[in-house]
């Protein structure tokens, strides 16, 4: 099993993670009594997808009480995103990579728990960063638009040492842009990639998170539409060798069959006689529904190969 090493013995991190403070698991351990957003912000995506890959509640647990922190204490009236906690006080509004992770946090949170919320509040945080943080180019300011003027926006696009706020937001657009139906958010994408140029190919150590976007939108689009009573063992049997193989450009929504809750991908997607099923479409084309865990292997492994 992939995740034998971490569960045997946790990451300091994941350790800390679960086993301290009250309203944000990790909070004073990590960070002191200064709790810096970037430090939740990149932790949340990370214990979401532990928690899923590795089966374990604990990590779901300290995700969602990251969640909640974020979407809490360091959000203020306008939607927006706060850079610091100290003291009971937020403050310093975010910058560019605090709505990046927090929004692909969200993102993977969604994939684990597949509560509709977590999307709505990834898609929300992401349009609101492409309003905020947008430049002319295409791509995005480290710093709002209503935010301290300075000499010169600063806008990092190298992924060194972490990835920067521009990759992680352009790979966020991209899976959004193929959830929703919204091709502008995947030209977005384009032009964070296209900002870079030859840069890829000169220095590529430099941009390891980009190159992985530049990856995906040269590849065809693929999505994955998981359809069935969320309580269902069939469902959460599916959606599991859906999520067990690492495909990190496949866009994936979950519903009912009943509602498609304003997604796109999960329009005109039914039960298929009365079964939970997965369909697994390009560009909204779908192959037959796949019903039981091979057949949803093999219908990445075919869309692999389109």
């Amino acid at each position: 099993m992939p995740c034998s090493a971490t569960q045997r013995v946790p990451p300091p991190i994941f350790a800390a993670a679960y086993t301290h403070a009250p309203s944000l698991s990790f909070s004073t351990r990590i960070a002191g009594p200064r709790l810096p957003e970037a430090r939740n912000s990149i932790t949340g995506p990370s214990l979401a997808e532990g928690a899923r890959l590795c089966r374990r509640p604990d990590l779901l647990t300290a995700a969602e009480r990251c969640a909640a922190f974020l979407l809490g204490p360091l959000s203020h009236p306008d939607g927006g995103l706060w850079r610091t906690h100290r003291a009971g006080r937020s403050q310093v509004p975010a910058f560019l990579d605090d709505y990046a992770q927090v929004a692909t946090g969200l993102y993977e949170l969604y994939l684990t728990t597949r509560e509709h919320r977590y999307l709505a509040e990834s898609h929300r945080l992401a349009l609101l960063a492409r309003e905020r943080f947008g430049s002319p180019d295409g791509s995005f300011f480290d710093t709002a638009h209503d935010a301290e003027e300075l000499v010169a926006r600063p806008r990092e696009l190298d992924d060194n040492p972490t990835p920067s706020g521009n990759s992680t937001l352009a790979g966020l657009l991209l899976r959004l842009g193929r959830t929703y139906g919204e091709p502008e958010l995947e030209r977005r994408a384009q032009a964070v990639v296209a900002q870079v140029g030859n840069l890829l190919a000169r220095a590529p150590q430099g941009f390891g998170h980009l190159l992985g976007v530049c990856d995906a939108l040269l590849a065809a689009p693929r999505e994955a539409a998981v359809i069935g009573p969320a309580d269902d063992p069939a469902t959460r049997e599916l959606a599991a060798a859906l999520l067990a193989a690492y495909e990190p450009d496949l866009a994936i929504a979950f519903g009912d069959g009943e509602d498609d809750l304003g997604i796109p991908l999960l329009a005109g997607r039914a039960l298929v006689s009365g079964r939970p099923a997965v369909y697994v479409c390009s560009g909204f084309v779908c192959a037959a529904p796949a019903t039981d865990a091979h057949m949803v292997r093999t219908a990445l492994l075919n869309a692999n190969q389109t």
